[in-house]
């Protein structure tokens, strides 16, 4: 068995593992962690224009979280089923985009499109869509955020990746 091969082999058996894991949470989100960057770690090498997109400054991501950190996003997290009375500052939902915008997407598409709805007046026109389980407590939060999904945002792909064919990562 070739080199090429082998490695392929074992970047299968861990991926199997991590799709196991993934399954089991149990497993927990380090032990994901540890077999994908084993499972990296005998993936074919990228070429090297592909892998150096870090920009200049940034932290590499070759540490995992800590526990405290994994407890706060995923071991401990609630869904909040009440909202305190106050309004949220325009510039708190900026903060909240800013952050939330660099998460992962496709190939940096960024496809989400956030519609923070605040006003009674806006609400009321939200409300016919609500469930009747949800209604009310939609109705009471001081915002609600629409996450919507751009269904043409692979036409803007030979603007945002001008240098190759981008389009053709999209289904069309």
């Amino acid at each position: 068995m070739g080199a090429l091969a082998q490695r392929r082999g074992q970047r299968n058996r861990l991926a199997d593992i991590a799709r196991a894991a993934v399954r089991d949470p149990l497993l927990g989100v380090a032990t994901v962690a540890t077999l994908y960057t084993a499972a990296r770690r005998f993936a074919p090498r990228r070429p090297r224009a592909l892998t150096s997109l870090r920009r200049p400054g940034d932290p590499p991501m070759s540490h995992a979280l800590d526990a405290a950190a994994l407890d706060q996003l995923f071991r401990t997290a609630r869904t909040q089923n009440a909202f305190l009375d106050k309004p949220v500052p325009a510039s708190l939902l900026q903060e909240l985009y800013d952050l939330v915008k660099w998460g992962p997407t496709a190939a940096n598409t960024t496809p989400a499109r956030f519609v923070f709805v605040t006003s009674k007046e806006a609400k009321a026109k939200l409300a016919p869509a609500l469930s009747e389980g949800n209604h009310d407590k939609t109705m009471a939060a001081p915002v609600t955020v629409i996450i919507g999904f751009d269904l043409d945002f692979h036409e803007k792909l030979p603007y945002l990746f001008p240098h190759t064919d981008a389009k053709a990562w999209a289904p069309t």
